[in-house]
């Protein structure tokens, strides 16, 4: 729809021979537009637009609230998507391989998050992680 360019055939019958087509083109009060690209990018105000907007993120990590803080600037955001790593690929989570033993939560969750996210944990969310798990064992 973004491309597309809208219009109607108007048909004027003035007698039985002489029938008259025309093409013409509507113009959308509003434009719907795609747009990519890092969220930094996107959240500043010379790209602001009130057009119908449907945005794809190309950001590693997701945004918390990214569509309300999209929205500031882009009132009429239809829809938002990522495209990163994580969603490039889609990963079947089954039961774990056979032979393959775990035994570390850390072990476990490492491997769940890699299923899920299509990359490794990196060295801040592998700290919070162990410190979650220490105060799980303990309590």
């Amino acid at each position: 729809e973004a491309d597309h360019h809208k219009s109607v055939c108007v048909i004027e019958i003035k007698s039985k021979e002489e029938i008259e087509v025309r093409t013409v083109s509507l113009h959308p009060k509003k434009d719907l537009r795609q747009l990519r690209g890092l969220f930094c990018e996107l959240a500043q105000s010379e790209c602001a637009s009130d057009d119908y907007v449907y945005i794809t993120l190309t950001d590693e990590e997701d945004i918390l609230g990214a569509i309300s803080k999209l929205r500031v600037y882009y009132p009429n955001l239809m829809k938002l998507k990522y495209d990163n790593t994580r969603t490039r690929e889609y990963h079947e989570i089954l039961e774990g391989a056979k032979g393959e033993q775990k035994y570390s939560p850390m072990e476990l969750f490492e491997d769940l998050f890699v299923m899920q996210n299509n990359q490794k944990l990196n060295e801040e969310q592998r700290k919070f992680l162990q410190e979650i798990i220490d105060e799980i064992w303990e309590g």
